[in-house]
């Protein structure tokens, strides 16, 4: 569903921005993301958090992808749910994954991306962006660079972010 809705809400806000006055095309795109996001809505589990499938267990990657496309739609002028996204932000600051048990590049890599999530929702996540940038030999390049975009978000003059830029 999120990776359905996300690129209609890009376009919608692509078109926002440049001032192009398309409005069948934005109300076809409206629709597209009001119903995307009711299935959001209605596929949360009670714990915060989204699963693969309906019956499944919430997942924290899964979750944060989920969160992710809400903050986009609501940077993209739509009005989301505050009780779902903050019910999801919630998920993912309890369930971060613990870097202490040895994780595997793809482990981390979601793990960087999480932090990436929480930090623009959120904006200053210390704790999550030192535990990863500990372990950011981990990273793959995209891994690093969710990592630089949260430490830069945290504090653009942070001396990581010139750090990660230049790894």
């Amino acid at each position: 569903t999120v990776s359905r809705f996300l690129p209609n809400v890009i376009v919608s806000r692509a078109l926002e921005e440049r001032g192009l006055s398309m409005t069948t095309e934005k109300r076809i795109l409206d629709a597209q993301v009001s119903a995307a996001l009711q299935r959001i809505y209605s596929k949360q589990h009670v714990d915060g958090g989204w699963a693969w499938w309906d019956s499944g267990l919430s997942d924290p990657y899964l979750s944060a992808y989920v969160v992710y496309g809400l903050i986009e739609a609501q940077e993209s002028g739509y009005d989301i749910s505050a009780s779902t996204l903050g019910d999801g932000l919630s998920y993912l600051s309890t369930h971060m994954p613990d870097l202490t048990k040895n994780p595997s590049t793809w482990q981390a890599n979601r793990y960087a991306f999480m932090v990436y999530t929480l930090a623009r929702a959120d904006g200053a996540q210390p704790p999550y962006t030192n535990a990863i940038y500990k372990r950011r030999d981990l990273l793959s390049l995209y891994g690093k660079a969710y990592l630089l975009q949260a430490s830069h978000l945290e504090d653009p003059e942070d001396s990581r972010v010139a750090e990660l830029l230049a790894e």
